[in-house]
């Protein structure tokens, strides 16, 4: 899907969840000529510095000290050059304290760049659930291409017009 989007789709950053955070996939985003900002699980393994990464001495990120709103530098396994890690804390909905580890390819990035760019996926994730859920746009019964399209695009200007 990214080398066919890659020609006709301009982005800078490519924005996953954990279940696409694949040394495979940052190393597409990243030989496609882009940045990518992607979350990771707690059990993720990481070295600091090159020459613990040359002896194969990676730790979990979960296990990581993060100072203060600064993110660290460091090497995940398979994946060529540096990457920026950071954690961000937050409380749920419930009350609970929730950790999101976060991973990207744009080494010069503050924490809250990393964040406020990872966070623009939530509102990509609300559009799909709205069009999904509001709009019918799983429920289509159609066939052919034109009618599919006519319901795709029904489904769009009903999600705007719930918008306003």
């Amino acid at each position: 899907m990214l080398r066919g989007a890659q020609p006709q789709v301009a982005y800078r950053y490519l924005l996953a969840g954990r279940w696409y955070a694949s040394a495979e996939n940052m190393t597409l985003v990243h030989a496609l000529g882009h940045h990518f900002a992607f979350a990771l699980e707690s059990s993720r393994t990481v070295a600091l510095s090159e020459g613990a990464r040359a002896q194969g001495q990676f730790q979990a990120v979960h296990s990581l000290v993060f100072p203060d709103a600064l993110p660290l530098r460091g090497y995940l396994r398979s994946v060529q050059g540096t990457v920026l890690v950071t954690r961000q804390v937050f409380i749920n909905k419930d009350g609970t304290q929730g950790i999101l580890y976060l991973v990207s390819s744009d080494t010069d990035l503050t924490q809250a760049q990393l964040t406020t760019i990872y966070q623009r996926r939530w509102k990509v994730e609300e559009y799909h659930k709205s069009l999904k859920q509001n709009a019918s746009m799983g429920k289509s019964p159609t066939k052919t291409l034109t009618t599919q399209a006519n319901h795709f695009l029904a489904a769009v200007l009903a999600y705007i017009k719930l918008g306003r």
